[in-house]
């Protein structure tokens, strides 16, 4: 991904503003245990989702 891509693409933030509640809650909540269980893992968004991998590897994805 070149830097101008990366700047053009949306952050895990702004993907979980427009999910809409009770959902977003949930997600949010996901997002928080997942940061908690795992600090080490890569935070970003693919297929318009919020994504954690290492690496290459992707490991899980919060889908609401």
């Amino acid at each position: 991904m070149t830097t101008c891509e990366r700047a053009l693409a949306p952050d895990v933030d702004a993907v979980i503003a427009v999910i809409p509640q009770p959902q977003r809650a949930i997600v949010v909540a996901l997002r928080a245990l997942v940061r908690e269980a795992a600090p080490g893992l890569q935070e970003s968004v693919k297929w318009g989702k919020p994504v954690y991998g290492r690496g290459t590897a992707n490991l899980l994805s919060i889908i609401a």
